[in-house]
């Protein structure tokens, strides 16, 4: 018997991040984080405190998620997937394994974004996730138990994954460099990102950061949606 997952929106835009970014893709957005980011406002508060945005998450079980997607998918084409939070990886994992198992049957591809502190099942490592490492800078001091299901998280990660590093200043760059090379040197095949938080720096002080310290095999990470529409718009 199968539970449900708390799908707080289900909408279709373009990724605007990672390695999809600019395609149509459809997001499906869980309630719930274990994480709260006190080191800057969070650019997805509904989702961790549901009750302050009208507190309403719809329940669904597999057949009503695919039906969604699927919906969707009918009406404007966009085949890809994206699963996001709050956190995917607090939702019932049997569930959502088995619609992730549909949608790849019916020509679907489908991504993760998680902040890494829950074991990503094995079936989902076979897909494209994206890492949100989050840095000192963030406030996020987490206990050694969740810093070490992360580490292991970064090593199972294949290479069209990413570990993505949102910093908002120089310390924050310089700690992510130094995460990049410890988990490289562990065996991470994931590309590494970096982004910043709430434009506390700018894209360009990012690019001469990596110019300066040669990290060509690093990306800018822009959160390309953010300059299409509203920063704080929901559902684009």
């Amino acid at each position: 018997m199968s539970g449900y997952l708390k799908v707080l929106e289900h909408y279709t835009s373009v990724q605007g991040e990672g390695f999809h970014t600019g395609k149509l893709t459809q997001f499906v957005r869980f309630a719930g984080c274990n994480l709260r980011c006190p080191g800057w406002p969070c650019d997805t508060p509904q989702a961790i405190f549901p009750n302050q945005y009208h507190g309403k998450f719809d329940r669904d079980i597999p057949d009503r998620c695919v039906a969604r997607i699927m919906r969707q998918a009918d009406t404007n084409g966009a085949k890809n997937v994206c699963f996001t939070g709050g956190e995917p990886f607090m939702q019932d994992n049997e569930t959502l394994r088995l619609v992730v198992y549909v949608l790849i049957e019916q020509g679907f591809s489908v991504e993760f974004f998680t902040n890494g502190t829950f074991p990503l099942p094995f079936w989902a490592t076979r897909h494209t996730i994206m890492l949100d490492w989050k840095l000192k800078g963030s406030g996020e001091d987490l206990k050694f138990e969740l810093r070490d299901i992360r580490a292991k998280n970064a090593r199972s990660l294949h290479g069209e994954c990413g570990i993505k590093f949102v910093c908002t200043d120089e310390k924050d760059l310089r700690e992510a460099v130094m995460t990049g090379e410890q988990l490289r040197q562990f065996g991470s095949p994931a590309t590494f990102w970096l982004g910043t938080a709430w434009d506390t720096l700018s894209e360009a002080d990012i690019v001469q950061f990596m110019k300066d310290n040669r990290l060509t095999d690093w990306r800018l990470n822009v959160q390309v949606h953010k300059y299409i529409y509203d920063p704080e718009a929901r559902f684009v």
